[in-house]
């Protein structure tokens, strides 16, 4: 009753305050609704008693909505301006479609406290009574609007945080009382792409979000932000305002006053166009000057004018001038040519636009552009390579990065250029520690050049604009050309079309010409590069265009001859041995059907070939115009397996990637594949993707996800990698996909995740052993990685390389150094004491000679699993005079063995994934006697480790291979130089555990917490520890 009481006062009270305020302007009174029933929840979020809102909404046209009917019947954009739901994360659930049909017309929009549409609350009549019941917690209707999921956070008692306003956004609000929870949204803008045939392309920005308000950790950093706005400016929901109060902040009038006289102005943007983004001195820079305004309101004076600021790097204003304003109400423009002289003083100049006498906020808008400073360019350091790492100026460099491109338009960066946006978020990398950005064009290279030498001058002053931003950090970029496929889109073959590649070679050497010798920029050809068609990404397949199909016949006739009867033997092909494989060929089926998958392994070598061999031509490229530079190609684990893999490009590039994302069992062995003996290999991208559960939510914590990050970090070091490139530094939400909108270290509203500290961890630690660092001796134990069995489709085609990897780190210390078959050669493995080769079952004749070689001078070689013939299904005499030829039988579901087992004994072995259709075992025993060692079963698939365990510790302790060896599984890995000893040890499991190892005759007994990763640098002349990654970031002894 008392309730009842309260809700009919305010309504009294509000019918003599109509909008006074607003209506002074000539506006026209805007009508407010607040739902507001009985007995409703308030969940996360402080309860707002009535009276507050009386208080607050003295002046206001409003009215209460205080059950469902009403909700349904009354609320519409014809009725209200804006809407206010004061529940907190709980809403009327069967109210949904008039909610959203408001918000979809248009409507402002408030929800006060805690994770907006995440508690679904229903009505129920109980008798002639009805009850506001919780429904099943979920964001369901949160990601219908692209506001979900979210994460909670409560503020952590211990540290020192400051509340404080985003000045540009023009929030004034100075008492705002800090929370002890903040939710975070995950938040898209973004419904289809830009260009549909671009598997990078982003969409139309819909809509913009704005932190009113930041919490600053002790150190200054914005860790939440309490209070956000998003103007929704097109598509759906175009001409909304809605803000959202995301914690359980206690409210006081004068704030919630605040909150809703800002909802009901309404959207805008402010956009600040420097054309172009860096001139010579005594050229002239364009300043386009656009405001949006969706939904302008009935009697909304029109802004005829914009104050224009340019200031130099110090604050010193070089110009102060009035912009007459034209057009439409919705979109107003200006423009004004600030021309400088010769002398002009070269650096960053920021551009501020002030709109003062606009009717709604924000009211200012920045951006800068830069007169070239060529010392900058110039004064510049020189990255090199050795056979471990990336140098600069003669020192050893570990590169701890990040991948960026715009925190506002994001994959638009070089389009719509904001050199003051850049500015401040690589003023944050900087205090960050980090000292590598990967940047480039994901999407949109039509944009920048149609033809062949025509590129758009606008673009390429951007990208000079960006690296002058950079190099003013000290912060190294790698630029990325392409991505996912070379472009053009016209092209039939990117890779064989004479056109195609003067295209790229003419779009490459534009931008080379920009940097020539500038050592703050180097070069990656494209990300995450595939030969196939659009549609069959992530692999190589056939594009069936007529380049190929010469390529194809050229390729097949110098390897094989051009006898069509020796083809049709050798693929097993009777009908048309010279046609390219089928798409259906390319999966495996346990009955054939008319696949040659024999073809289709040389298929793969083809391409393969194809791939590098387009790489030097681009390499070749770079070099000629600026020799020094490096030269890169950033693949992803699809390089692992069936895609351009960097065990054969690498002779096309300075140094090979590997992108660590999805293979979070196998993040180690993702590192192992893609570093060949020669040349450095950097984990280029790692990060946390986007998981959710069967109903929505995030599937990890974000103290799960940091974790994660950090130990992604480690097995990058772990696997001898030159650093790691965290993708990415701020969310991107104009993608189209929900994938990319939970990815970054700074969330769409300005603030880091957790994950931060990461990186800022490992830049720390590795500033403090760089000057210990040099190349690792080399690794005396070597994979052979089974590419026959790979490229012929055969099931689980990786699954005996990652067992081996996990096995040798997790039991021994050792991480092994991997080669491909087909790239094997004496030379490459002539350090080598012991050579693995994880059930093969064919093998090429070549890779055998070179095996065979090498154990005729003293390396050992293990091989498990018979040896059934070559990689044509051939019994070459080479392998008959080996002995090691055995057309083996299919295994068994259980299988003895001479391998002792604590658990069974019996010493059966179990396989039980359907290896007995597709595996076979050997007839005879393992011997160590002799240089070859030839276990029949294929170990590596078989459910229990025990037997592989014991297999590889008496073949290390018989190669005479040095190993670490614990019972506890803890992923380690000894990277030994000249003067010390780098040790990294990774924790996988829910348990604190220790690692007990001896080192140069010295045992050490290092903790590893759950889930953590604990790396040491060693003096070995003396033992002292020189640095602990545990100790520096975290006090941790």
């Amino acid at each position: 009753m008392l309730y009842k009481f309260l809700i009919i006062i305010f309504t009294i009270l509000l019918l003599f305050h109509p909008l006074d305020l607003l209506s002074k302007e000539n506006i026209p009174p805007l009508k407010i609704a607040i739902f507001m029933a009985e007995g409703f929840p308030t969940i996360d979020a402080e309860p707002i008693p009535p009276s507050l809102f009386s208080e607050a909404l003295k002046d206001f046209n409003l009215k209460i909505i205080s059950s469902l009917e009403d909700l349904k019947n009354s609320l519409s954009v014809t009725n209200f301006d804006l809407f206010i739901l004061p529940y907190g994360s709980a809403f009327p659930v069967q109210g949904w479609s008039a909610i959203k049909n408001f918000l979809n017309d248009g409507g402002n929009f408030i929800n006060i406290g805690g994770a907006p549409f995440h508690q679904p609350v229903l009505w129920k009549v109980s008798g002639e009574k009805g009850v506001w019941v919780l429904g099943t917690r979920q964001p369901t209707w949160a990601k219908e609007l692209l506001i979900g999921p979210s994460e909670s956070f409560d503020l952590d008692k211990n540290e020192k945080y400051s509340i404080v306003n985003v000045g540009e956004t023009g929030w004034k609000e100075r008492r705002m009382p800090l929370p002890t929870k903040v939710f975070e949204l995950v938040v898209r803008f973004a419904t289809s792409k830009d260009f549909e045939k671009e598997d990078g392309s982003s969409g139309q920005r819909e809509a913009l979000l704005r932190p009113l308000v930041h919490i600053l950790d002790s150190s200054g950093i914005p860790r939440f932000s309490p209070l956000i706005e998003i103007d929704r400016l097109a598509g759906n929901y175009r001409g909304g305002r809605w803000i959202f109060l995301t914690s359980n902040m206690k409210l006081d009038s004068s704030i919630l006053r605040s909150i809703v006289k800002r909802a009901i102005e309404g959207p805008s943007e402010i956009k600040v166009f420097p054309i172009p983004a860096c001139i010579e001195p005594g050229e002239g820079v364009k300043i386009r000057i656009v405001l949006r305004r969706p939904k302008p309101r009935e009697g909304e004076k029109i802004v005829e004018k914009a104050r224009l600021l340019i200031k130099k790097e110090d604050g010193e204003k070089v110009l102060s001038k009035e912009i007459p304003l034209y057009g439409e109400k919705e979109n107003r423009i200006g423009e004004f040519l600030f021309e400088t002289k010769r002398g002009s003083e070269q650096g960053f100049y920021r551009i501020e636009v002030l709109i003062p006498d606009a009717d709604f906020n924000p009211k200012i808008g920045y951006s800068g552009f830069w007169i070239k400073d060529k010392d900058l360019l110039e004064d510049s350091p020189k990255i090199s390579v050795s056979r471990d790492w990336l140098w600069k100026d003669g020192k050893v460099f570990p590169i701890v990065g990040t991948t960026y491109m715009g925190s506002d338009v994001h994959r638009k960066f070089l389009f719509e250029p904001n050199p003051f946006i850049w500015e401040k978020d690589f003023e944050m990398m900087e205090k960050a520690g980090i000292n590598f950005v990967r940047t480039g064009i994901w999407t949109g290279w039509s944009r920048a050049m149609l033809d062949p030498w025509a590129i758009d001058e606008n673009f390429l002053r951007a990208l000079e604009a960006f690296v002058l931003t950079s190099a003013r950090h000290k912060i190294v970029v790698c630029f990325t050309f392409f991505a996912f496929l070379p472009p053009p889109s016209w092209s039939p073959n990117p890779y064989l079309d004479p056109s195609a590649i003067e295209w790229q070679k003419s779009f490459i050497s534009n931008i080379l010409n920009r940097f020539k010798n500038c050592g703050w920029i180097h070069f990656d050809l494209i990300n995450e590069p595939s030969y196939a068609p659009k549609d069959f990404l992530w692999q190589n397949r056939p594009f069936y265009d007529e380049f190929e199909r010469k390529a194809w016949i050229d390729w097949v006739y110098r390897k094989h001859g051009k006898d069509p009867v020796n083809l049709s033997i050798l693929w097993k092909d009777s009908l048309s041995p010279l046609s390219l494989p089928q798409s259906n060929e390319f999966s495996y089926s346990p009955s054939i059907e008319n696949r040659k998958y024999r073809k289709v392994m040389d298929f793969h070598l083809f391409s393969e070939e194809i791939f590098s061999e387009w790489a030097k031509k681009m390499s070749s490229t770079i070099k000629k115009i600026s020799g020094g530079t490096l030269v890169t190609v950033g693949q992803d684990e699809a390089g692992t397996s069936f895609s351009p893999s960097p065990q054969f490009h690498y002779d096309s590039v300075d140094y090979t990637c590997i992108h660590t994302w999805w293979n979070n069992s196998d993040l180690l062995w993702d590192g192992v594949m893609t570093k060949v003996p020669e040349k450095p290999n950097l984990v280029q991208e790692t990060g946390i993707m986007r998981l959710e559960d069967i109903d929505g939510n995030l599937w990890r914590s974000s103290e799960e996800s940091w974790k994660l990050l950090e130990r992604k970090f480690a097995y990058a070091f772990a696997s001898r990698s030159a650093g790691a490139v965290q993708w990415i530094w701020n969310i991107n939400p104009y993608q189209p996909i929900d994938n990319e909108a939970v990815i970054g270290i700074f969330r769409v509203d300005g603030t880091a995740k957790p994950e931060l500290d990461v990186l800022m961890n490992f830049s720390k630690f590795f500033n403090l052993i760089a000057p210990h660092l040099e190349d690792y001796e080399s690794s005396e134990i070597f994979l052979v990685i089974p590419h026959s069995r790979i490229f012929s489709r055969r099931p689980f085609p990786l699954d005996s390389t990652k067992r081996i990897v996990r096995v040798l780190s997790d039991y021994f210390g050792i991480v092994p150094i991997a080669i491909s078959e087909f790239k094997i050669t004496f030379e490459r493995i002539k350090n080598a004491k012991l050579l693995i080769l994880p059930s093969p079952e064919f093998i090429s004749e070549s890779a055998l000679s070179t095996i065979l070689e090498a154990s005729k001078n003293g390396v050992k070689v293990l091989i498990t699993g018979p040896l059934t013939g070559d990689c044509y299904g051939r019994i070459p005499e080479l392998l008959l005079k080996s002995g090691l030829f055995d057309p083996g039988n299919p295994l068994c579901i259980r299988e003895k063995t001479q391998w002792s087992l604590k658990s069974n004994p019996l010493n059966f072995v179990t396989f039980e994934r359907g290896e007995i259709e597709w595996l076979k075992k050997g007839s005879k025993p393992i011997n160590f006697e002799g240089n070859i060692w030839n276990e029949p079963l294929p170990l590596e698939f078989a459910r229990e480790e025990e037997p592989l365990i014991a297999l590889l510790k008496e073949a290390l302790k018989n190669s005479g291979v040095p190993f670490y060896f614990s019972e506890i599984p803890i992923t380690t890995s000894i990277l030994k130089t000249k003067d010390h000893i780098f040790a990294i040890f990774i924790n996988e499991s829910s348990s604190d555990l220790k690692r007990s190892i001896e080192i140069d005759s010295r045992r050490y007994d290092f903790s590893v917490p759950a889930f953590r990763a604990s790396i040491f640098c060693i003096e070995r002349k003396t033992g002292k520890i020189v640095a602990s990654y545990l100790r520096i970031t975290d006090n941790h002894e």
